[in-house]
């Protein structure tokens, strides 16, 4: 009776190898995948995404030297990962109270918005998130001074900040005059 057993009960995976890889076809399943990380699942981060982690919790870094507590960010950070963290924010339509608050502080450059421009992390974004990174940073004034195609870097200041989005809000209102008469 013992030996029926063994043939009905499942056998376990090899030692260091997720259960979704044991799958009869060498199907697997992504909803254990996540729970059971192995040296053959996809979902464990690259140097890459482990270097944008680093590099965000640079943001929050200099934040917080000029005494501005990002908590909702260091929370989604810590959670989710730098790069979970980035996507999920930057298809957020909503108002981006963070990246205005680091522009009064003169941090647009430090911003997610800005580490995401950077060469060596844009592979890990589509081409969408990209171009609404570098559209939050235009509104703002980032690239006012320099030339559209240059991406920032981690150690680039805000070039006008608060000064150039009040005179481009002032063009903008402006412009709603003039058609409005």
């Amino acid at each position: 009776m013992s030996q029926s057993l063994l043939f009905i009960l499942p056998r376990a995976p090899p030692l260091g190898m997720a259960r979704n890889q044991s799958r009869p076809g060498g199907r697997s399943n992504p909803a254990l995948a996540a729970d059971h990380p192995s040296p053959y699942n996809s979902n464990m981060p690259t140097s890459i995404e482990k270097e944008l982690h680093v590099a965000l919790h640079g943001t929050v870094e200099a934040a917080l030297k000029r005494g501005y507590k990002p908590t909702y960010f260091i929370q989604m950070l810590e959670r989710e990962g730098g790069l979970k963290t980035a996507k999920r924010l930057i298809a957020s339509h909503g108002p981006q109270k963070g990246l205005f608050t680091l522009q009064g502080l003169g941090l647009l450059g430090e911003s997610m918005e800005a580490v995401m421009l950077q060469e060596r992390f844009r592979s890990l974004f589509t081409k969408e998130e990209l171009a609404e990174a570098r559209r939050r940073l235009e509104e703002l004034g980032y690239f006012a001074t320099s030339e559209p195609d240059s991406a920032p870097t981690s150690s680039t200041p805000s070039r006008l900040g608060l000064a150039g989005w009040i005179r481009r809000l002032v063009r903008q209102i402006a412009a709603l005059f003039t058609r409005a008469s």
